[in-house]
């Protein structure tokens, strides 16, 4: 069976953490549009390629939620798209912070914010789906970073399955394998990538 891979990122926001002041932000979702066809992603209600406002001013013990909308359109295969961040600077201090993905109710994927990818969901066709982020700050975390921003790149990616949509699913009684041998392949895949300048700066 022939499975066509390919993957593409691009750069949606700068996740800042830990002390900084709460601020007041416009209540729309932000929203997140992939088009199957064009492989393109298109943003709505993000400004300053800021994804995650609601993730802001947070203090050891923090759980907070943000809702993102994904919007998919014309795909001709199941697709599935993932969040990746770049926080090699900060590895050692995000490893603790875990940050959950929820699909009506439903867990999606749990895992350290500096892990490699984060799974939003698969989807189908065109679709609009809204998904809740958490993200939850250990208590173990000291005032070495008080008044330190922390501000991480992160890359959405988008990963065709290689399922038709409409078409019956195959049963040859190798899924695991194959499934585990695609997400090598796809892992190892070019990638385009648009990236925004790293900042990490102290507040005097």
């Amino acid at each position: 069976m022939k499975i066509n891979k390919w993957k593409t990122a691009f750069l949606v926001c700068i996740l800042a953490l830990l002390f900084v002041p709460r601020e007041a932000y416009a209540k729309e979702t932000p929203t997140i549009i992939y088009n199957g066809q064009k492989k393109t992603f298109d943003l709505k209600n993000i400004s300053e390629n800021d994804l995650f406002k609601e993730l802001k001013g947070l203090m050891p013990g923090d759980s907070v939620e943000q809702e993102i909308i994904i919007q998919t359109k014309d795909l001709t295969k199941e697709t599935s798209l993932f969040l990746e961040a770049d926080c090699k600077d900060e590895q050692e201090l995000l490893k603790d912070m875990q940050f959950s993905v929820k699909q009506d109710g439903r867990e999606i994927s749990q895992s350290a914010v500096s892990f490699n990818q984060i799974r939003l969901g698969q989807f189908k066709g065109n679709s609009t789906v809204k998904v809740t982020v958490t993200l939850e700050v250990p208590v173990t975390v000291g005032n070495e970073i008080a008044e330190k921003e922390y501000n991480t790149e992160w890359t959405v990616i988008a990963q065709e399955d290689g399922k038709d949509i409409n078409s019956k699913p195959i049963k040859t009684g190798d899924d695991f394998p194959i499934a585990m041998s695609m997400g090598i392949l796809v892992l190892c895949a070019a990638t385009i990538v648009y990236v925004l300048k790293r900042k990490n700066h102290h507040n005097p």
